[in-house]
């Protein structure tokens, strides 16, 4: 029992060492990480935030959780097994990232057509990039009968890639939450009118939704 206690306080010690490595080696810790040390890092924090639940502190087991959903929110067992990142090498973990960021388009049209894999394609809180607004699970359905967003469902669409310069021009609020790596999209309907802007955002292998912009009046983005 005391050699087993001990080894959980090791491997609890071992993933504090990472994650502070990880932080002391940078002043923007994760913008240098390959999406394979993102994966890793992430389920590191998921370990200690299990740690800190089991002790019941649950302030900084969700500390930790948040920032793991931060960097990959595909984790969301309470059993998190760092084996799979042995399974591929990091080239083959770019490969699956360029793969996913150029079919980012795809996933935009997967979901405005398939509503069961709607909720997964959004990476939460969704931001609505008009008002600021923030939405989780619980309450997104505010934001999806928004219009136009709930009028493009089943429809006729294009999704048709943008630059951050552009879609700025629309939004005050995109310029806090847009990252470099970010993809953005113009959606219009059948007659090519810009209803509008989504933000999307790579999460380990995937790609997922992170904000929409609602563009109320007819612009035309040059």
């Amino acid at each position: 029992m005391k050699m087993y206690k001990s080894r959980r306080i090791f491997i609890f010690l071992f993933f504090i060492l990472l994650i502070s490595i990880f932080f002391v080696s940078s002043s923007n810790p994760f913008a240098s990480l390959t999406s394979n040390q993102k994966i890793l890092l992430a389920a590191s924090y998921y370990k200690v935030a299990l740690y800190y639940y089991d002790k019941g502190d649950t302030q900084k087991g969700d500390e930790f959780k948040n920032v793991a959903r931060y960097l990959d929110p595909n984790f969301q067992s309470r059993e998190i097994d760092l084996s799979f990142t042995n399974k591929l090498t990091d080239e083959q973990i770019e490969q699956k990232v360029k793969e996913s960021r150029d079919n980012a388009d795809k996933v935009i049209e997967r979901f405005f057509k398939d509503s069961s894999q709607r909720l997964e394609i959004l990476s939460y809180p969704v931001y609505n990039l008009n008002s600021s607004d923030l939405y989780s699970k619980e309450n997104i359905d505010t934001l999806l009968a928004m219009e136009p967003i709930n009028s493009l469902f089943s429809k006729d669409i294009k999704i048709i890639p943008t630059t951050y310069e552009k879609a700025s021009q629309l939004s005050s609020f995109l310029p806090l939450v847009y990252l470099p790596e970010d993809l953005i999209f113009i959606v219009t309907d059948a007659d090519n009118q810009e209803l509008l802007v989504v933000l999307e955002r790579q999460f380990g292998l995937n790609i997922k939704i992170i904000g929409f912009l609602p563009i109320i009046e007819k612009t035309v983005v040059k």
